[in-house]
């Protein structure tokens, strides 16, 4: 016996439906005519096509979303190797800063750190981290890479900026030291120190300003400092005189000179002969007078004779 149920849908598929076209021309009526079967076939080959289509729209999103974060990564990956390279050039330059001032400090005296230059050293503890990272030693993602190489960079600029400072500082004692009078200008015997005396020409109780050296005529003069030779020729009592402006307001004076090695504008360093002893001007023999002056007021060069004494008045 069949099922009613089964009987009826087999009735309803197999019904017909006709779809009639009536042109306005005397062309004949065109008539098609499909079963349900045929339509729901219809209907679901273009629900499949509908879903399919729906399918391969959104892998085309997913490959656009992909292709987007590819493209986001490659431009972190550029910035974060443009950070890198930068802390490596901050790390290079603690490093080179790191050596010179560790090399100094194994000076230890004073002196031998203002004299003297030097190089070696560790790499700064700071970059230890960045290091790990970079080896592998530490698992890694491109936000933490990116967090370490900006720390590493700016502990680097803040050690950069110290180290700059003491060697600012360091720099400028050198070129201190150098334009500071630390020697004796001419190999003689001292016959009149700096203060007050009894004047042997004139007779007169007044400042002797300077030193009194005696030596052959023609001994070499020596500038006992490093700087610019400020004035050459004669001047009264000095006679034939040279003065060299050392910075920092420090000159320097030779006088009764017999002859003159340089001219006004010339570059000297300490122990570069200038002139000639002699007698020239208001003199009672062969010798130099030599004075130091800061600011225009002489002191006494006593104080300069000895390059030691340079260190010795630092304390």
């Amino acid at each position: 016996m069949s099922n009613p149920l089964s009987a009826w849908v087999k009735k309803e598929l197999q019904r017909h439906f006709t779809i009639m076209f009536i042109p306005h021309s005397r062309l004949k009526p065109l008539r098609l005519s499909f079963t349900v079967s045929f339509l729901l076939f219809l209907f679901a080959l273009w629900t499949g096509v509908t879903v399919w289509a729906g399918y391969l729209s959104s892998k085309h999103v997913d490959y656009w979303r992909v292709k987007a974060e590819h493209n986001l990564l490659r431009m972190r990956m550029s910035l974060l190797s443009k950070q890198l390279n930068e802390s490596r050039e901050y790390l290079d330059q603690v490093k080179e800063n790191d050596n010179r001032l560790r090399e100094i400090l194994e000076l230890k005296t004073k002196k031998a750190i203002v004299v003297q230059t030097g190089a070696g050293g560790p790499t700064p503890q700071e970059s230890r981290s960045l290091e790990l990272y970079l080896s592998g030693e530490r698992a890694v993602t491109p936000d933490i890479l990116f967090e370490q190489t900006k720390k590493i960079k700016n502990i680097s600029r803040t050690q950069l900026k110290s180290i700059g400072e003491v060697m600012e500082n360091l720099d400028y004692q050198r070129a201190l030291y150098s334009a500071t009078p630390n020697m004796r200008p001419v190999d003689g015997r001292l016959t009149s120190g700096y203060g007050f005396r009894v004047h042997p020409v004139h007779g007169g109780y007044e400042l002797h300003s300077g030193l009194d050296i005696a030596a052959e005529r023609d001994t070499t003069v020596a500038a006992t400092a490093a700087g610019s030779v400020f004035y050459t020729g004669w001047a009264e009592g000095y006679g034939k005189l040279i003065i060299i402006d050392h910075g920092f307001g420090c000159r320097t004076y030779y006088a009764h000179l017999n002859k003159i090695l340089c001219k006004a504008g010339d570059n000297v360093v300490r122990g570069k002969p200038i002139g000639l002893v002699g007698d020239s001007g208001t003199s009672t023999g062969y010798h130099l007078h030599y004075e130091v002056r800061f600011h225009d007021k002489p002191i006494n060069p006593a104080r300069f004779l000895d390059p030691d004494n340079y260190f010795a008045r630092k304390k």
